[in-house]
């Protein structure tokens, strides 16, 4: 497609997408006045500027688009941002551990044969494609849902085309296509699909709005840190039924210290655990019904809670999911029948129904393994080029297992972690653990910022009420600095 080709496609499918509810539900009443989602096109100075500091030629499709629009905001359901050209760069220069969460598992698998990777369209299988590539991908988004466009230099088609992958990791694979430009259309295609077309009136009112006029955007609002406002369109928006607004309540006033109100909020999501989408929104609200009854003291409603849960579940039609559920349910009664005293704490309700294969190894074998993991990773190519990321993948594959080693190349090297608030999640409690809340603080208060939610209604850590470490630091007064900060994608935009 050349640049004359895209400017045609581009105000289309622009005018289309402004025409979808979840699109502009997502965007500023300034942006849908303005009417466009994309931006100047690039020089040719300033593509060849990128591609001779990243030593390659840029695939025609992709520079052709740069040329017409650098960028482009919400060019799918799940990537809500294609970045401009002075901002791409090397996957791995910012997602080691993503990487090596896709290609340490695949180490021992059977490589893929052309005949199955080779496929398109709905003959592809997104679990035949080759985890090795990722490390030479190039990132052209910025993460969305928890996923990613990559262009893949390894497979160029004969006019210089780089397959293109959609890349999530909550998929086991990568979606694959032959360019950028099929990957895009593809997309415009599922937007007609998926997506809730609203009348030209209705678009101007969200044009005009002065208040969040989704539960989305006053989701946005409070991790920006205004608060009040947030809590008002989120108490607006779960009164007429909406889900996402309730979870996010449940996740406020739980920082609120107001409880009383977080169990009803997280007692409905429980009651219709798919009603939000990411799994780990359910967990969260299990687990808050269970910190409120510590701090309640209102066991029977934590209870009234899970049988109500355990009422609805029973009329679920996925009969997998509700077996699960169930169990789930039960231990919160038991936990909450035993006022969560022992045997088990907040996490055990969701212990999975086998063991850890390591779990019963002696520490001379966990020491054994890690050290044979270490020589694994010594021979790996593109971690022998990325110091940094060899270290915070050595402290992946220690912690969990081997505490003391974890702690030691955190505290030398955890500065430059990549993925630093998953670290400080891991080592606070134990800071805690080891008598030093002081220091397990200052690790929080110095990552937070840095944590991001997986779904849209999550709108603040909630691992530090729900942790039986982490826990204990949070007085009412750093709950306040948690929620008057901006954090996640707010923090990032504040940056910007």
């Amino acid at each position: 497609m050349n640049e004359t080709a895209w400017n045609s496609f581009l105000k289309e499918y622009n005018n289309e997408l402004l025409s979808y509810e979840e699109v502009v539900e997502g965007l500023s009443p300034a942006l849908i006045k303005e009417g466009w989602l994309g931006y100047t096109g690039a020089t040719e100075k300033e593509i060849v500027r990128i591609e001779k500091r990243l030593a390659i030629k840029l695939p025609p499709s992709y520079r052709n688009f740069l040329k017409a629009s650098n960028g482009w905001r919400f060019p799918s359901t799940f990537i809500f941002d294609l970045l401009p050209v002075e901002k791409i760069a090397w996957f791995k220069e910012q997602n080691q551990d993503w990487i090596d969460a896709y290609v340490g598992p695949s180490i021992d698998l059977p490589p893929v044969s052309d005949e199955e990777y080779f496929l398109y369209g709905e003959k592809q299988d997104c679990c035949k494609f080759r985890t090795e590539y990722l490390h030479t991908a190039l990132q052209i988004s910025e993460p969305g849902d928890s996923a990613v466009v990559l262009l893949n230099p390894k497979v160029v088609t004969p006019d210089g085309e780089w397959e293109t992958w959609f890349f999530a990791n909550w998929l086991p694979g990568a979606t694959r296509y032959r360019s950028f430009g099929e990957w895009l259309a593809t997309e415009r295609t599922n937007c007609r699909k998926l997506l809730k077309k609203l009348p030209k009136t209705e678009v101007k009112k969200y044009a005009t709005a002065k208040k969040p006029v989704s539960a989305m955007k006053a989701a946005e609002v409070a991790r920006r840190g205004e608060i009040v406002l947030a809590l008002e369109s989120l108490e607006s928006f779960a009164a007429k039924g909406d889900f996402y607004a309730v979870a996010s309540l449940a996740e406020l006033y739980a920082f609120f210290g107001q409880w009383d109100k977080v169990m009803p909020n997280a007692g409905r999501i429980i009651a219709n655990p798919i009603a939000v989408g990411p799994g780990n929104v359910f967990y969260d609200m299990v687990k808050l019904l269970g910190r409120a009854g510590h701090r309640s003291g209102e066991w029977n409603r934590v209870i009234e809670a899970a049988e109500a849960a355990l009422k609805a579940n029973a009329k679920c039609s996925n009969k997998a999911a509700a077996k699960s559920w169930d169990k789930i349910f039960r231990n919160l009664i038991d936990y909450a029948d035993r006022e969560g005293k022992p045997p088990h704490e907040l996490v055990a309700l969701f212990k999975l129904p086998y063991p850890d294969s390591m779990e019963n190894m002696s520490e001379k074998e966990l020491k054994a393994w890690y050290q044979n993991a270490i020589k694994i990773a010594d021979a790996n190519p593109h971690l022998k080029k990325d110091p940094d990321g060899k270290i915070e993948y050595c402290f992946n594959l220690a912690k969990g297992y081997l505490e003391d080693e974890a702690m030691r190349l955190y505290e030398t090297h955890g500065k430059k972690f990549r993925m630093a608030w998953q670290a400080a999640e891991y080592v606070a409690p134990i800071y805690v653990r080891r008598g030093n809340p002081d220091l397990a603080w200052a690790v929080i208060q110095a990552n937070f910022q840095k944590w991001w939610p997986v779904g849209y209604s999550q709108v603040a850590p909630v691992v530090l009420l729900t942790d039986e470490y982490l826990n204990t630091l949070m007085t009412p007064e750093r709950c306040q600095l948690i929620l008057s900060t901006p954090r996640g994608p707010e923090a990032l935009k504040e940056k910007r």
